[in-house]
Parts: C-alpha cells; structure tokens; sequence
C-alpha cells in the first residue's frame, strides 16, 4: 500500500472576520467584488474565493470590532487594473494605488472593505509558487 499521510487531509480553507453590519458586509462582497455566496445563515455569511477558498462574516453587535493593522486579505488576479478600475467606479476607498513592488516581486494596490478591513490585489511577477511546487497554467495565480 501508499506510505500513511504525514498529516490529515485539508480539502478547503475558509476565513472568517467579524462584522457590526452583515448587511453591508454582504453588498460589498457579493456585489461590488462579485464573490458567489455559498452561505447565509440569521448572522453569518460564507463567500466562495475560488473552488476550495472561502471568506466568511459574522456579525456581532456585543464585541468590540477593530480591523488588525497587522492583517491583509490577498486576491490574487491576473487582472490587476482591472480590478482597480472596477472598484473605483463603485467609489471603494483605495489606500494605495497600483504600483510594482519590486522587492516582493508583485504588482499590487490596496483597498479598504465597509468594515476597515485592508484588501489587496496582486499579480506575481514571477512563478509562484517557484518551479518546483507543481501549479496550473502560469497567470500569475496560485494553482
């Protein structure tokens, strides 16, 4: 037989962030990013990323909420201006505007969700991951 997994199995991941407004939580990441709701339950919402990816929000009104200014939720696309066209029609708060950072090797901007949460836009501008890590089609996506 195969040699035992060094670990279980992890089919999907799902990340989850606190809200005071699901409401409006739930315009901006259905409407404005065109994220597929895959989840709704009285105060939670799950949004489908890609096929195994998935963000969710819970709504609380009895905690106290502060977006961490050590975190940043990425999104990869090959389409980086297309993306930052897009939300600035529907008049997204843009925090830094496209630009390579030659350093990480991406291109990238940032944004603000309606909660204060930081979003970034990237595209790599190299494989990633490198070569040696099996991946699909080069697009600048993960596989």
């Amino acid at each position: 037989g195969s040699p035992p997994a060094a670990h279980p199995a992890v089919g999907q991941q799902i990340t989850f962030y606190f809200t005071y407004d699901i409401e409006r939580t739930a315009r901006f990441y259905g409407e404005v990013l065109g994220l597929r709701e895959v989840h709704r339950a009285r105060d939670t919402r799950i949004w489908q990323i890609t096929e195994t990816a998935f963000l969710g929000f819970s709504e609380h009104v009895n905690i106290p909420l502060a977006p961490p200014d050590n975190s940043i939720f990425a999104l990869v696309s090959p389409d980086v201006d297309g993306w930052y066209t897009h939300l600035k029609k529907h008049h997204v708060r843009i925090v830094q505007p496209p630009a390579l950072n030659r350093a990480g090797g991406v291109y990238q901007f940032q944004l603000r969700d309606p909660n204060g949460f930081l979003i970034e836009i990237r595209r790599f501008e190299k494989l990633f991951p490198p070569a040696e890590q099996p991946r699909g089609e080069r697009d600048g996506t993960l596989p």
